[in-house]
């Protein structure tokens, strides 16, 4: 299931599963403090499943830009909504770019030859 995915465009500490899905442990894990008296939401690690085109027209129609990547991130490992989103923005600004070359190894050919 590997051929799916540009291995050697993956961040380091990501790894490719089985069914193709990638795993990856976060550098710095985050907790979204509990409200209204429900538990704390604690993030240590994302599993991105491969982008469906629904996927892709979802994150298009909520937004652009940066709000477009969040929308595609928090669709690719299922912290939808707003708690997911409240979580997702706490990363630390190196998990969320490796997040994203995560998200763009999906979608690459692999390394071109010579020319």
């Amino acid at each position: 299931m590997s051929e799916m995915i540009d291995v050697q465009a993956l961040p380091a500490g990501a790894t490719v599963q089985e069914n193709g899905s990638v795993h990856y442990a976060l550098l710095r894990p985050v907790t979204l403090p509990a409200s209204n008296g429900g538990a704390d939401r604690q993030l240590e690690e994302l599993v991105f499943n491969e982008p469906t085109a629904g996927d892709l027209i979802d994150a298009g129609v909520n937004g652009a830009g940066a709000n477009s990547g969040l929308s595609l991130l928090a669709s690719l490992t299922g912290n939808k909504g707003p708690m997911g989103e409240k979580l997702l923005r706490l990363m630390s600004a190196r998990d969320y770019l490796a997040s994203q070359k995560i998200i763009a190894a999906f979608f690459s050919d692999g390394q071109t030859t010579g020319q």
